[in-house]
Order: C-alpha cells, then sequence, then structure tokens
C-alpha cells in the first residue's frame, strides 16, 4: 500500500469492513482492508478501511449513502 492512502472507516465489525470494500469496488474506487483484531480473540480490535488520498471524498460520499459509515 502506498504511503498516500487515508482510513475512511474504522469498525470492530470485519463483515462491516468488507461490506464497505465492495461498496467502494463497485464504484470503482481501490480500497484496502488493514485487519487490526487480535487473532486470538478476534472481539478484540478493529479493522480499518484504506483508500488512496486523492479518492477519501468520493469513498466516504459512497460509505454514506450505503449506510455504512
Amino acid at each position: 500500500m502506498e504511503a498516500n492512502w487515508i482510513k475512511v472507516l474504522e469498525t470492530e465489525d470485519l463483515i462491516k469492513a468488507k461490506l464497505a470494500k465492495n461498496a467502494l469496488k463497485a464504484n470503482q474506487i481501490e480500497s484496502a482492508i488493514i485487519d487490526k483484531q487480535d487473532s486470538a480473540y478476534v472481539v478484540l480490535g478493529f479493522a480499518e478501511v484504506c483508500v488512496p488520498e486523492i479518492k477519501a471524498e468520493a469513498a466516504t460520499a459512497v460509505l454514506k449513502e450505503q449506510d455504512l459509515f
């Protein structure tokens, strides 16, 4: 992942992060999930959805439209 990416969503629910990634992909916005959940205790930690900084505003709009933000 390049240095100019920015976090647009942080959630404790990995499924929500994957739904966000799919919504962004459907709108031609590249994204990545950074899973920061504890591997032993999945309920601890969170996942981040990141996009290129130049796409952050569009990504935020998509996530709000899909009620994922």
